[in-house]
């Protein structure tokens, strides 16, 4: 799930925690720079993904 992905963003508010661990050190482990969402707001997310990427 995570080849060739050149950023992870993670919405915790759907993760419990054991999925949280097993992602994080998986995208550690491969070096993926990762975010975290927190909002539920699409224009928030919007505006956060792209000042993080650009």
């Amino acid at each position: 799930m995570l080849e060739n992905k050149e950023h992870v963003y993670f919405f915790t508010d759907y993760m419990n925690h054991i999925s949280y661990v097993k992602f994080i050190a998986a995208v550690r482990e491969r070096k993926i720079p990762f975010g975290y969402l927190g909002s539920r707001n699409v224009e928030q997310l919007v505006k956060q993904i792209y000042d993080d990427l650009c």
